[in-house]
């Protein structure tokens, strides 16, 4: 009787936990840039895409944010313009 309780009590906490992860969906991300000129710009698509990634995930590190927007591009040259311009506004 004692090992049935418990199993209820055990269940129903995952239950709980359960419904409460999953009611807490995930931000819905931007569509990544497709206009991309590849020259650098000051006012590159890449730059604004970051920062309304910034914006959605203000409460996370932003170095992992940073990461997951340079491991989108896949040229180098961009990755390093971008990556200058990230650090540069803070990220």
């Amino acid at each position: 009787m004692f090992l049935i309780s418990r199993w209820r009590l055990v269940n129903s906490c995952r239950v709980i936990c359960l419904r409460r992860v999953c009611s807490q969906q995930p931000p819905e991300l931007p569509e990544e840039p497709t206009t991309c000129c590849m020259s650098g710009c000051a006012n590159c698509v890449w730059i604004d895409y970051a920062d309304k990634i910034r914006s959605i995930l203000a409460n996370s590190d932003s170095k992992q944010v940073s990461q997951m927007i340079l491991d989108k591009i896949k040229d180098p040259n961009m990755k390093a313009f971008l990556s200058m311009e990230l650090k540069s506004k803070g990220f």
